[in-house]
């Protein structure tokens, strides 16, 4: 309180605390941190789990293709699978293509190969397509007679399991616990 004199009166002046004290903004800055933290987190695991799906569905749109080049073209198409070093698949109306190397998987003199270095930190695990890892799309229907087989796409924490039928069916399904959209194996 503040005093003053004026004359013969005497008025009086009353100061309230506007701010915030020092304990107040160090726990609102503890409570952020925290916050972020979490956030940053979660939003690393969401952005891992987001490339596993789209290398999945890549992967999965990609032997789609693969079915339905064979069924226009009424012809047999080949998918090649690398699963080392520069992991890539490659689609081709010949045997034996090789995706890590630049034209050698081609469907009408144009390069077919899916390479998963655009799907930063995936790894293609557990390939049950024989040795070496091919298949086969057969005319006139796109069927997989005999090369029907799997393989197993993971980010580390998460597995999706591409599967092809011997119908030429081809769906994906997670070995690790389930999570939207896809159901376990």
């Amino acid at each position: 309180m503040q005093q003053t004199k004026t004359g013969q009166h005497t008025q009086t002046r009353q100061y309230t605390q506007t701010g915030r004290s020092l304990i107040e903004l160090l726990i609102c800055l503890v409570v952020l941190s925290v916050l972020l933290v979490k956030g940053v987190s979660s939003y690393a695991s969401m952005q891992k789990r987001q490339h596993l799906i789209g290398a999945a569905q890549a992967s999965y749109f990609f032997l789609q293709r693969a079915r339905s080049e064979s069924i226009r073209a009424n012809a047999t198409i080949h998918l090649d699978i690398n699963p080392v070093g520069k992991a890539c698949l490659g689609l081709s109306e010949i045997q034996g293509c090789q995706c890590d190397l630049i034209n050698s998987c081609l469907i009408n003199h144009q390069q077919n190969v899916l390479h998963f270095a655009e799907y930063p930190g995936i790894t293609i695990t557990n390939v049950s397509f024989g040795t070496p890892p091919q298949s086969r799309f057969i005319a006139p229907r796109g069927m997989a007679t005999g090369f029907a087989g799997s393989l197993q796409l993971t980010n580390g924490e998460h597995t999706l399991k591409l599967l092809l039928s011997n119908m030429g069916r081809v769906r994906i399904c997670t070995t690790t616990p389930p999570f939207s959209p896809y159901k376990s194996c």
